[in-house]
């Protein structure tokens, strides 16, 4: 063989070698476009391993970390041990007014109260409204005849009570929340009190969400046991066990609330 066809057989093996090798980088650029692609959009198929669609798929997490909603579930074993530390009037009446700011903050968003800033005070009203058509009471609050003349403008029908026990909250000059107890019979034949919002009538008729009607009998049963703490040991026990039993009610309906907003994924607060 020539020199000059040595060099031209040279130029075709090279000529071959070249073209396999160009070949084999269309395919693999290929190949890399259509992963690109389906990670794009997020899609599994035969050519893509189960490696790869763990990696593309979003790891799903739960609305409400199990860690940080355990740890809010009020704790029902420590009830009878907090109320067995309270051991005077003042530690009664700073225990339920830490309990009510805690759930009027839950309930309104309002931080601002502190212990201080509030009195819890129980009296008998001469006269109240019930409104007929919500249940609801709604109290003079100062001029009685306002009341009524506003009670007509908004056409409520109303019946008048007298004589009637009301728990309020005063903020300063200001009552931001009142409860009645009323007796309702129940399915056992037994008679229950139920809490029952009280509005403000009158020239300042103001409708607003009660946390005291949110806690039950908690204030009101508390008020009985801060009278008895300091008295005989008979009397202290009395009102000891509905106080704490009207504290595991109200803790229950919480951790009952909580878990319903676990299940239906709402964040805490909602």
């Amino acid at each position: 063989m020539g020199n000059k066809q040595r060099e031209e057989f040279i130029k075709r093996v090279q000529g071959k070698e070249e073209r396999k090798k160009n070949e084999k980088n269309k395919k693999m650029v290929k190949t890399a476009g259509m992963l690109g692609l389906a990670t794009a959009i997020g899609v599994s198929s035969g050519a893509i391993s189960n490696k790869h669609s763990e990696l593309i798929l979003p790891e799903k997490k739960p609305v409400v970390q199990k860690e940080n909603y355990v740890k809010i579930i009020p704790n029902m074993e420590n009830i009878e041990t907090i109320v067995d530390n309270l051991k005077t009037q003042e530690d009664v009446i700073r225990y339920l007014k830490n309990e009510y700011i805690e759930e009027y903050e839950k309930k309104m968003g309002n931080t601002d109260l502190t212990t201080q800033d509030i009195e819890i005070l129980e009296s008998y009203q001469n006269v109240i409204y019930r409104d007929n058509n919500t249940g609801e009471y709604i109290t003079h609050a100062g001029n009685i005849y306002d009341t009524k003349d506003m009670m007509e403008k908004q056409g409520i029908s109303y019946e008048e009570k007298t004589c009637v026990k009301v728990y309020e909250v005063h903020h300063g000059d200001e009552i931001i929340d009142a409860m009645v107890l009323e007796s309702r019979p129940q399915e056992n034949g037994e008679n229950k009190k139920i809490p029952v919002k009280v509005i403000i009538g009158g020239s300042s008729y103001k409708p607003y969400d009660s946390t005291l009607v949110e806690m039950g009998t908690v204030i009101s049963e508390g008020i009985k046991y801060w009278d008895n703490i300091e008295k005989d040991e008979v009397s202290k026990e009395m009102t000891k066990k509905p106080f704490i039993e009207a504290l595991k009610e109200w803790k229950q309906k919480e951790k009952t609330k909580l878990a319903l907003q676990k299940e239906e994924g709402y964040e805490i607060g909602d």
